[in-house]
C-alpha cells in the first residue's frame, strides 16, 4: 500500500487504526510495522493521530498505575488479616504492571524514532534510575511484591510497602530512615521521599538539609536533624520533630498564599485531612524516635558532570582530554570544551550535564577512526572505601572503548555506534565498585569517533556526556561528634565466625 496524500478514505483510517493497535499491543509484525512507518513519514494527518492516540496511551498508563496503588494499598490491609494469598493471584499483579509498563515504553520509543526520522519532535532522553538508598537491616520484615534482601539497592521511583516488622534504609543523600509497618513509601529521589501510609523516622545529617517527607496533606522540610511523620488512610497526618526543627505546609495551597509552619524539637504538628484542621501538640518521643546513630551516613561524593552549570564554547575545569592523535585541534592535554548539541543529540541541559569536545561547535570534528582519552578526578579522602558507590550515565559520540580508575580496567562492554543517521540520546550504565584509593582518584574514558561512511577520510564529530550518582560512607575519625560503627567486610565477617 503506498500512502503519498492525506486521505479521508474509510478503509485507509480503518487500516491506520489496526496499525496503531497493533503496535500499542506489541503485536505488530515487521511488515507491518514497515507499513505503519511509511504511513507516518507521509501523512502529516496519520502522524497527528499517532501521537494523539500515545498521547491518550500515556495517560490511561498513569492512570492504570495511580488505581493500581491505591489496589495494594487495599490488597495488603487484607493481608494482614488474611495472611495467605495464592502465588497465582500475586504473579497476574505483576505480569499486569510489567506489561502495561513495557507495551507503554516500547510505544514510546518506537514513536519517538519515527518523529525523529520526520524531524517533528526533540530528542529524547533515555536515562537508567539511578541508585538512591541501601536497605540496611530488617526487623520481622515482610514486603508486598519484591522481597528485599539487606544490601538490596533501590532506584529512584521505587515504591516499597512493608506489611510487617520494620526496616532501615540509608538514602544516598546522608538521610537514614526507619520504616514502621504497615508503610508504604516512594522515593522520587535520595531527597524527596513520599508516604502514604506508615510511620517514617528520619536522621539527616548536616549535608542533606532540605531533605522532604511528603503526604498527600502535608510537606515536611528538615532544617535539621530528627523527625518522624506518619500518615493514615484517613488523611490524618502528623510531623513530630524529635531534634533540630522542621518546615511544615500544605503542597495543596498556592504558592501565593502558602504560609509554613516552623517546628522545634519537642514540637508536632497534626492535620486532619476530611477537616483540615492543624493541631499543635508535644512531640511523642517514645512512639516515634529510633536508634539510627549506630552507623554513619553516606555522603554524596563530588563528582562533576560534564558541562554543568556552563555556557557553550566554556572549557570545563573539571574534564581534561589527556591523550589523542595530533591534530590541528589536539596536541597535548588540554581542557574540555562545552560544545552545541549536534542535530542527532540529546541537547544540552545547563541544570545536569552538556556535551564537551575538543572544539566548539562539535563540526566539522576531528580526525575519524581516532581514540581520545578524556580524565576526570575525585577525592576520597575520609570515605571508607568499602562504601563506595560511583555511578556513571554515559553517551559518547561514537563510543566507549574502555574506562579505568587509578589506571585500573573497569569491567565495561564498549560500545561503538556508527549508524547512518545514528542519534545519541541513551545514556549507558556503567559501575565502577572497585580500584578505590584514598585521596585523590583519576577516572578515564577512551573515546572512539567513528567514520563518515560518505567521506571515511574526513573529520567526524567526536563528544562526550556523563552524569554522576555517587556516595560512600564517611570512616569513623570524619565523623566529627558522631559515635558510630562501620559494618564489617565480608572477610572481616567470615574470620569473626572463626
Amino acid at each position: 500500500m503506498k500512502y503519498d496524500r492525506v486521505t479521508n478514505d474509510a478503509a485507509d483510517l480503518d487500516r491506520l487504526h489496526t496499525l496503531m493497535d497493533a503496535a500499542m499491543s506489541e503485536a505488530i509484525t515487521d511488515a507491518e510495522r514497515i507499513e505503519l512507518e511509511s504511513l507516518l513519514l507521509t501523512s502529516d494527518a496519520a502522524l497527528a493521530a499517532f501521537v494523539k492516540r500515545c498521547q491518550l496511551e500515556t495517560a490511561l498508563h498513569f492512570e492504570v498505575r495511580s488505581a493500581a496503588a491505591a489496589r495494594r494499598v487495599d490488597a495488603a490491609i487484607a493481608q494482614m488479616t488474611t495472611p495467605h494469598t495464592s502465588e497465582g493471584a500475586a504473579d497476574r499483579r505483576r505480569r499486569f504492571r510489567g506489561g502495561a509498563s513495557l507495551a507503554v515504553a516500547a510505544t514510546l520509543l518506537i514513536a519517538a524514532g519515527w518523529w525523529l526520522a520526520n524531524g517533528r519532535l526533540a530528542i529524547e532522553a533515555d536515562r537508567q534510575p539511578k541508585p538512591v538508598a541501601r536497605l540496611e537491616s530488617i526487623d520481622g520484615a515482610v514486603w508486598l511484591g519484591d522481597e528485599y534482601p539487606v544490601g538490596h539497592r533501590f532506584v529512584e521511583g521505587d515504591s516499597i510497602y512493608l506489611s510487617q516488622g520494620a526496616a532501615r534504609i540509608s538514602l544516598a543523600s546522608g538521610v537514614e530512615v526507619a520504616l514502621r509497618a504497615p508503610c508504604f513509601v516512594s522515593l522520587d529521589n535520595d531527597m524527596h521521599v513520599r508516604l502514604a501510609e506508615g510511620v517514617v523516622t528520619a536522621q539527616v545529617a548536616e549535608w542533606a538539609h532540605g531533605f522532604t517527607i511528603a503526604t498527600d496533606s502535608l510537606r515536611v522540610v528538615d532544617l535539621g536533624t530528627k523527625f518522624a511523620v506518619s500518615a493514615d488512610n484517613r488523611g490524618s497526618t502528623e510531623a513530630h520533630v524529635l531534634d533540630g526543627q522542621v518546615r511544615v505546609h500544605s503542597p495543596s495551597a498556592p504558592v501565593s498564599s502558602r504560609q509554613s509552619v516552623l517546628l522545634s524539637k519537642g514540637e508536632a504538628l497534626r492535620f486532619q485531612g476530611a477537616s483540615k484542621v492543624a493541631t499543635r501538640l508535644a512531640a511523642d518521643l517514645e512512639r516515634f524516635d529510633a536508634d539510627l546513630n549506630d552507623v554513619a551516613p553516606y555522603k554524596p561524593i563530588p563528582l562533576f558532570n560534564t558541562g554543568r552549570g556552563l555556557e557553550e564554547g566554556d572549557e570545563d575545569p573539571h574534564w581534561r582530554v589527556v591523550a589523542g592523535p595530533n591534530c590541528p585541534q589536539f596536541s597535548g592535554p588540554q581542557f574540555a570544551v562545552v560544545c552545541n548539541a549536534d542535530d542527532r543529540y540529546l541537547s544540552n541541559d545547563r541544570e545536569h550535564s552538556q556535551w564537551v569536545s575538543l572544539v566548539n561547535p562539535v563540526r566539522p570534528g576531528l580526525p575519524p577512526n581516532a581514540t581520545f582519552t578524556y580524565q576526570t578526578e575525585f577525592d576520597l579522602t575520609g570515605y571508607d572505601l568499602r562504601s563506595v558507590v560511583i555511578v556513571a550515565q554515559v553517551i559518547a559520540d561514537n563510543g566507549v572503548r574502555s574506562v579505568r580508575i587509578n589506571g585500573e580496567e573497569v569491567p565495561v562492554e564498549s560500545w561503538m555506534l556508527n549508524d547512518e543517521d545514528q542519534v545519541f540520546n541513551r545514556f549507558h550504565v556503567i559501575e565502577i565498585a572497585q580500584g578505590f584509593r584514598d585521596g585523590v582518584n583519576l577516572i578515564e574514558f577512551d573515546i572512539w569517533n567513528g567514520v563518515d561512511r560518505t567521506a571515511p577520510s574526513a573529520p567526524n564529530p567526536l563528544a562526550l556526556r556523563v552524569e554522576w550518582q555517587a556516595f560512600g560512607r564517611l570512616g569513623v575519625g570524619s565523623m566529627v561528634g558522631a559515635a558510630v560503627a562501620m559494618p564489617p567486610t565480608d572477610d572481616a565477617a567470615a574470620a569473626s565466625k572463626g
